[in-house]
């Protein structure tokens, strides 16, 4: 019997983010593999009648600085998207486009968007640095453009 994680994530989720950082640690030490399963946050707080965290002031600045200690603690980067929140929506389409049509490139994917956003090297409001972010993963953006819509 194997080992599996299921990661469930959004990438508008600081703490996903934070957790990512430490998947592949955790998979090393375990042997395990990890199950990427992409979750529209928006939709779960909206389905419950709840209001995001970042629209209450008191929550936000509680995220604020919890976040940072964590960053720092795992010792990773960490700073927060500019706008935020941001619309996932296309990112988790994509997870799911790779996971049937380029499994191999998953995890990559995750990783390096994850890392991308919440290092502050990616602006996902642009089609064009999105586009560049994706070739540069020697992922073919058209064809998953495409495919995600």
């Amino acid at each position: 019997m194997s080992n599996s994680i299921t990661f469930y994530f959004d990438f508008v989720s600081p703490y996903s983010y934070l957790a990512q950082t430490q998947m592949a640690k955790l998979a090393d030490e375990t042997g395990a593999s990890i199950e990427y399963v992409p979750v529209l946050m928006g939709a779960l707080y909206q389905e419950q009648g709840a209001q995001i965290p970042a629209s209450n002031p008191n929550k936000a600045a509680w995220i604020n600085k919890d976040c940072a200690l964590w960053a720092k603690h795992y010792d990773v980067e960490f700073s927060w998207v500019k706008p935020f929140p941001f619309n996932s929506i296309a990112l988790l389409r994509a997870v799911l486009w790779l996971k049937v049509n380029q499994p191999d490139a998953v995890s990559k994917f995750i990783d390096a968007t994850f890392n991308a956003i919440w290092q502050g090297k990616l602006d996902v409001t642009s089609e064009a640095d999105m586009a560049k972010h994706i070739y540069a993963l020697d992922i073919d953006a058209q064809a998953l453009f495409a495919g995600t819509q």
